[in-house]
């Protein structure tokens, strides 16, 4: 026979089913799950007994990596800050300083932007603001930015010298005067400064860098007007009218900068009919326009109407020179013999002063108290009484105990509002 079966192997002890999940593996999750516990309480522990990094501390190491042109460790130290504290006006000037750092100048503009009005370094980011603008070409941008800080903080000197720039480019001596008169109040006039600001009244720019400058404000920001209007300006002075008319086509003439340029064109091409059109119901308090209006009132064989006109020109704009000339035509050929000559005077008063300053820009120049005193005397006898204050300021720099800057100074007492108006005049 065959033997049975055999099957399974019975057991004769007992033996309980095994549990799932029960086996060797399961004691091997419990222990490192212990384990894992024991180093979270380390942890915490560390964490409570170990300080946290001093935000001062890595706001200093941000500032010397940044100095030192680490950008990148500069950065990590800038993005650890921000998780230690809410971000401080310190530290958003922190990110917008890696932003420039790394080219990055949108970004830094929408930072600086973020700074509350009255906040201590708002005026700075503002400056900063406007100078990452006129890196760029933005000059309308920039201009609203510098003067934005200057509102904040008039004694931002740098925010005025940048202004100052922008209008030179665009031949605004009034704006410049404003400007240069701000650094006089706050003390801040350097010589170079004194000598700029009296040579900016007649100063003539070189027109090709004009173009070459403008030309690409104009490109980078369509809409900046007062660069649109000075680059036409500039164009006129190389009889290239066609690019000027083009660059003053998109201006509302309903605005008077916009007419007096428009006007100006008309004059340079000989078109009267067109001029006349402009004029016949522009603005009466427009230095630009009533100058145009002398111009074209001598066209049209009108001298006492040219006269009038002249005359409110130079209300509205002290000493300038072109209106001087054209008024002392006007009044010889109105038969005023003694008024053309009184005009014609204080023609050649200005005219001395330029000559001093042209004298001034020579390497050899005599640049002793005695010449800025001779200059500032110029500038009082054509009533530029802000302009001869600064150069009496600059004699007595170089010598405190100049006998005649001290008598004049004392002469002239406080600077009123009546001759700030005048001063501010361009010429």
């Amino acid at each position: 026979m065959n033997p049975p079966d055999r099957g399974e192997p019975v057991s004769l002890s007992p033996r309980l089913p095994q549990e799932r999940g029960r086996g060797p593996g399961f004691r091997i999750g419990r222990r490192a799950a212990v384990i894992a516990a024991i180093v979270l309480a380390i942890g915490a522990g560390l964490a409570l007994l170990w300080p946290r990094p001093d935000p001062e501390a890595v706001w200093i190491e941000a500032q010397s990596h940044l100095q030192a042109g680490r950008i990148d460790e500069a950065e990590r130290a800038s993005e650890r800050l921000s998780r230690l504290r809410e971000p401080t006006e310190r530290d958003w000037m922190l990110r917008a300083q890696v932003a420039i750092a790394r080219n990055r100048t949108d970004e830094a503009i929408a930072i600086l932007r973020r700074f509350p009005k009255q906040g201590e370094l708002t005026p700075r980011a503002l400056l900063l603001v406007g100078q990452l603008e006129l890196r760029r070409d933005r000059l309308r941008s920039a201009e609203r930015a510098f003067s934005e800080a200057l509102e904040l903080d008039p004694n931002l000197s740098q925010a005025r010298r940048e202004l100052i720039y922008i209008y030179g480019y665009r031949s605004q001596t009034v704006a410049m005067g404003e400007q240069f008169r701000g650094l006089a109040e706050s003390g801040l006039l350097t010589a170079d400064d004194t000598f700029l600001w009296s040579l900016s009244r007649g100063v003539q720019w070189t027109p090709e860098e004009i173009v070459d400058r403008l030309s690409t404000a104009v490109s980078a920001e369509p809409e900046d007007s007062a660069s649109r209007i000075a680059l036409a300006d500039a164009l006129l002075e190389l009889n290239r009218f066609d690019e000027a008319a083009a660059i003053l086509e998109p201006l509302d003439p309903a605005d008077a900068d916009a007419r007096a340029a428009l006007g100006r064109l008309a004059l340079e091409r000989g078109d009267v009919g067109l001029l006349a059109e402009l004029l016949a119901d522009a603005p009466e308090d427009h230095a630009g326009l009533a100058l145009l209006r002398g111009k074209l009132a001598l066209r049209r064989r009108d001298p006492e109407a040219a006269v009038s006109a002249y005359r409110r020109a130079l209300e509205l704009r002290p000493n300038d020179r072109d209106a001087l000339s054209g008024l002392s035509q006007a009044l010889n050929q109105a038969g005023h013999r003694e008024e053309a000559a009184e005009a014609v005077a204080r023609l050649t008063r200005i005219n001395d002063l330029n000559d001093l300053l042209h004298q001034l820009a020579r390497v050899d120049a005599d640049r002793s108290p005695d010449r800025y005193v001779e200059i500032g005397s110029a500038c009082e006898a054509i009533g530029l009484e802000a302009q001869a204050r600064a150069w009496y300021q600059v004699a007595l720099a170089g010598d405190p105990f100049h006998r005649e800057a001290q008598a004049a100074l004392g002469r002239m007492g406080r600077l009123g509002e009546e001759e700030a108006a005048s001063d501010s005049g361009a010429e």
